[in-house]
């Protein structure tokens, strides 16, 4: 009897949360997906629903770009408001009436747009995380799962190298050609006139040659004059006689200082000697003294 009411016991409390917490429904996986494009250098990554989802309540996801992209803009759907933060790229809805919103399959429910780098070639992944999706009965959503979307830039096409431009080869200069000498234009001969002329009849008498002028004779040429007598030079002055520089050495008393009078070496000579004798007199008579 005991057993009974335990067991009465937890069937009505698991009815009663039941009734609480109402019913789990279950969702296959698959129930978002993502998907990216790009135009113009931009990139646009959409966060969707995969299939039709009753009474979605709320939702986050956590969004890595590849390096290089930058982001720019976002667009959160109109049934949910937006609580998210840019700089980390967490996006984050919360349905507006908080009664859940029916959501069809492919509505987009964040919209991204990312900025291409200028030498962007080639493919590129995004992904999202889903931190967090629910319905109005908590039922959770592709929690955890990773979303990914590729994008592809067209690889560059490379520069032609130019093929260099072969330098023109320059042409000869064509030799001058000389003009052609004209040829002489030849005279023209003259027809032959049909009749002959007639030759001139020779005249019966020859005319008289004149006689030759006489020459004239010649003028006698002029007598030459007789040339004019030279005249006599003039006859050459005297010269007058050159005028002593000195007055005449009187020879008893010369002149001093006249090297040519020989006496005055006579007069200094004995004036000499009577000077040396006197004195070698003197000279004797200190001596006996």
């Amino acid at each position: 009897m005991k057993r009974n009411k335990i067991l009465a016991f937890v069937l009505t409390a698991a009815i009663v949360i039941t009734l609480v917490f109402g019913s789990t429904v279950a969702y296959a996986a698959g129930t978002f997906t993502l998907s990216a494009t790009e135009s113009g250098g931009k990139v646009t990554v959409t966060f969707s629903a995969a299939t039709a989802i009753e009474k979605l309540a709320g939702f986050q996801i956590n969004v890595t770009a590849p390096e290089g992209f930058t982001f720019e803009s976002y667009t959160m759907n109109s049934l949910f408001q937006s609580i998210s933060n840019e700089e980390e790229l967490m996006f984050q809805g919360q349905e507006k009436t908080y009664d859940g919103a029916d959501i069809a399959a492919g509505t987009a429910l964040v919209t991204i747009v990312f900025t291409a780098p200028a030498d962007a070639a080639g493919s590129y992944d995004f992904s999202a995380v889903v931190a967090s999706a629910y319905d109005v009965d908590y039922n959770d959503l592709d929690v955890g799962e990773t979303k990914t979307a590729t994008v592809s830039f067209p690889e560059p096409t490379p520069e032609p190298t130019p093929e260099p431009t072969p330098e023109p080869t320059p042409e000869p200069t064509p030799e001058p050609t000389p003009e052609p000498t004209p040829e002489p234009t030849p005279e023209p001969t003259p027809a032959p006139t049909d009749e002959p002329q007639p030759t001139p009849a020779p005249t019966d008498e020859p005319k008289p040659t004149e006689e030759p002028k006489p020459t004239e004779e010649p003028k006698p040429t002029e007598e030459p004059k007789p040339t004019e007598a030279p005249k006599p030079t003039e006859a050459p002055k005297p010269t007058e006689a050159p005028k002593p520089t000195q007055k005449p050495v009187n020879p008893v008393n010369p002149t001093t200082g006249d090297e040519s009078n020989i006496a005055l070496y006579i007069v200094i000579m004995f004036a000499t000697l009577a000077l040396g004798a006197v004195t070698f007199v003197v000279i004797r008579k200190g001596n006996k003294a």
